[in-house]
């Protein structure tokens, strides 16, 4: 599995991004490379290995699949933590767009594995000037490692998907 591995200057933080994935596209074959990597990283010392993984769903879809849930679930029998963060969020206000509170609503109600306790994260890396939406959740997404695991090294790697 083809990954590039990005640290924060002050090393305190590090991810590890792999290629997207679409909905549909060759599941058993991307959850055998997902666990390929996680036992190959597993070989390395604590500070390079897949600590918490983030799985991004785009606002703008609305929905999530069965097959996302499935794939989630497969890759949580790994014990690493999954973090569902809803990337692309419209927040106007302090107040997330309605459609992408449901969607969020929808996946927590499926109770697959996600931390921390079955939360979902919203995020909107950039301001969007021409809507005047704003940029949040970040700062959240950077510090939920923390509440995983107080033992997990101030410099241990994440991962996308």
């Amino acid at each position: 599995m083809e990954t590039e591995y990005f640290e924060h200057p002050s090393g305190y933080f590090g991810v590890y991004d792999s290629k997207g994935i679409e909905v549909g596209q060759g599941g058993d074959k991307i959850l055998a490379d997902f666990r390929e990597l996680i036992a190959e990283k597993r070989r390395l010392n604590l500070r390079e290995q897949i600590h918490v993984i983030w799985y991004c769903v785009r606002a703008a879809d609305l929905r999530f699949e069965n097959s996302q849930a499935k794939f989630i679930e497969e890759l949580a029998s790994e014990g690493i933590p999954i973090l569902l963060v809803i990337t692309q969020v419209p927040m106007r206000n302090g107040r997330i767009k309605p459609e992408v509170v449901e969607l969020a609503d929808s996946v927590t109600e499926r109770r697959i594995p996600l931390s921390p306790e079955n939360r979902v994260l919203f995020t909107m890396a950039m301001r969007d000037d021409f809507d005047g939406i704003e940029a949040h959740g970040l700062r959240e997404l950077l510090e939920v490692p923390r509440w995983l695991d107080h033992r997990v090294p101030r410099t241990a790697p994440g991962f996308s998907v």
